[in-house]
């Protein structure tokens, strides 16, 4: 946001400017900005490698995970965060994806809290919600990004309140101020994208977008994933996977899949009776 002030807009000079300083430093590094609001414009234009992905994906997940009457607000904004179903969120995400290069949307850090925003455990009002959360930050394409204290459970309503200390005892001990089990969540989340090509490297393609589910595909040449994202009890529901999909290998969660075989038609029914995610891969 660099170089704007009312009716002046410096920001693509300034851009240009810094790009060609840090490739003369360096042209390995990446250049990431801090842009609140649409930054589609200005990432088409190549200097910024990425952003910080407040609007193609924080605001979308909060909308869809935020517990009723949680109070947070944008940015301490006179408005509360609105309710959205899946369809709706996954429709803003999918615009948002699609107004930059992929090499952007690759490299974007997606964001559920930061030290200017409400912590995810106060947005979402409950570990199985944050942890739903999480699985969308880690299998979503783009880069994620962990608020510290995020990954234990931590609450804050603002900023402010999010910028405390950490409670280094609580995690040394395992006190009540440190949520072990969210911790060892994004944990073997962390792994997983770690030793998937197609979470790191892969496309998107959405394949079911209900009020409280999401499920869609990541995809490359050498892998194929499936991913559930459930904010709440849903099912069942018939996805069809694509012609072909004959098995599917759970690599992250626990919820059964019963999948149609017959001709290859790769149709599974989903169900469940809270909130949950799931990654399968398909063969």
């Amino acid at each position: 946001m660099t170089g704007r002030h009312g009716a002046v807009d410096l920001n693509a000079e300034v851009a240009e400017h810094l790009r060609g300083t840090v490739a003369a430093m360096n042209p390995d590094a990446a250049v990431v900005a801090e842009h609140c609001h649409d930054a589609t414009a200005d990432l088409r234009r190549g200097a910024w490698d990425a952003t910080m992905n407040y609007s193609g994906f924080m605001r979308p997940a909060w909308q869809w995970f935020a517990a009723p009457g949680t109070g947070a607000r944008y940015f301490d904004a006179p408005v509360t965060i609105p309710s959205r179903t899946g369809g709706e969120v996954a429709a803003t995400m999918r615009d948002f994806l699609a107004g930059v290069p992929w090499r952007v949307a690759a490299r974007n850090w997606n964001l559920l809290s930061t030290h200017d925003t409400a912590r995810i455990r106060t947005i979402t009002g409950s570990p199985e919600r944050q942890r739903a959360a999480a699985a969308l930050l880690y299998t979503y394409p783009g880069v994620p990004f962990v608020f510290a204290g995020d990954e234990g459970g931590l609450a804050g309503v603002n900023g402010e309140h999010a910028r405390v200390p950490m409670p280094w005892h609580d995690i040394d001990s395992g006190g009540p101020r440190w949520d072990g089990a969210t911790h060892a969540t994004y944990r073997e989340l962390g792994r997983l994208r770690a030793d998937s090509c197609a979470l790191r490297h892969g496309g998107l393609r959405w394949v079911y977008a209900g009020d409280d589910a999401l499920v869609f595909l990541r995809e490359c040449p050498h892998e194929r994933l499936a991913v559930l994202i459930a904010r709440d009890a849903c099912g069942p529901v018939t996805v069809g996977l694509g012609p072909g999909v004959r098995r599917l290998e759970t690599l992250y969660g626990e919820l059964d899949a019963r999948h149609g075989v017959d001709n290859g038609l790769g149709r599974i029914t989903l169900r469940t009776e809270g909130p949950a995610a799931q990654v399968w891969r398909l063969t």
